[in-house]
């Protein structure tokens, strides 16, 4: 709604209605006061109720043995550890990677070094029995 700067008449909105209602001048924040007041105390009375239920519920698990600081300690020491696993699982990975190859390189050496033993221990045996062969019972006196 556009009008000069020299325009005297009053600004209205084209929502706003132009006459205030007849009981706005009695009383007009009685009723907020009012709602605001059962709002306050409803909560109140809410909050209470809410926190007579948890204590009555923390007072039934410590008389059934129950520790509940305990297990929410503990329940907060595993996730802090849940956590720090989590950052260190790559890491985890890596040196079971890296020790997977050592041991595969030493696992050949070991194949290498037993086979070289079995060969050995076969060069062994042969020369045993050539020896044994050898030897073979001559007949004896008599």
């Amino acid at each position: 709604m556009a009008r000069s700067c020299e325009s005297t008449s009053p600004r209205t909105h084209p929502s706003r209605p132009t006459t205030p209602p007849k009981d706005i001048s009695a009383k007009p924040y009685k009723a907020l006061a009012i709602d605001l007041a059962k709002a306050a105390r409803h909560d109140q009375e809410k909050a209470i109720d809410s926190f007579l239920g948890s204590s009555h519920k923390l007072e039934t698990m410590k008389l059934q043995g129950r520790d509940v600081g305990g297990e929410v300690r503990s329940r907060l020491q595993a996730d802090a550890v849940r956590k720090q696993m989590e950052r260190h699982i790559p890491a985890l990975d890596e040196a079971m990677a890296r020790n997977a190859a050592e041991l595969n390189v030493a696992a050949a050496e070991i194949n290498a070094h037993l086979a070289g033993v079995r060969t050995e221990a076969e060069a062994a045996r042969l020369r045993l029995e050539a020896a044994a062969a050898r030897r073979s019972p001559s007949p004896g006196p008599g």
